[in-house]
């Protein structure tokens, strides 16, 4: 008896080593790379996004060209989000300029092409307490 429980749990044990990279797998790196966006007010802002294969965490910058804040050559910035939802097509995350822009934060979700988005940001720390602004976006060659 005692051997069968120690093999059953052998094959318990085996099974949560095998099933555990599958579900890393369930997250891609949709959010990787570069991305040009649009929203009221700007034209084009650029976002250059890092995201590891099968992680959640999204990482980059931003430079918004024509938004200057009294600054030459417009406001850049960083932004820090996570990947939720199916296969983490939700972006979820926080901005803050690095030259006066202020700071806020957005939630995006990739649209069935998995080469543009939609969603909105606001400039507050919570949604409710200032204006809402929808922003959409794209990877460059897929217009």
């Amino acid at each position: 008896m005692a051997r069968l429980a120690a093999v059953y749990a052998g094959i318990v044990l085996s099974s949560l080593v095998v099933l555990a990279p599958a579900q890393a797998e369930d997250i891609d790196n949709y959010w990787d790379g570069n991305w040009r966006s649009h929203h009221e007010g700007t034209k084009v802002m650029v976002l250059d996004l890092e995201q590891k294969k099968g992680k959640r965490g999204v990482t980059g910058t931003y430079k918004h060209p024509k938004d200057n804040h009294g600054v030459h050559g417009g406001d850049k910035g960083t932004i820090t989000a996570e990947a939720k939802g199916e296969f983490g097509k939700k972006l979820k995350g926080s901005y803050k300029s690095n030259s006066g822009g202020g700071k806020g934060n957005f939630e995006i979700k990739l649209k069935p092409d998995l080469a543009s988005w939609k969603g909105e940001f606001w400039p507050c720390r919570y949604r409710f307490y200032c204006d809402v602004f929808d922003w959409t976006g794209n990877k460059p060659g897929f217009d």
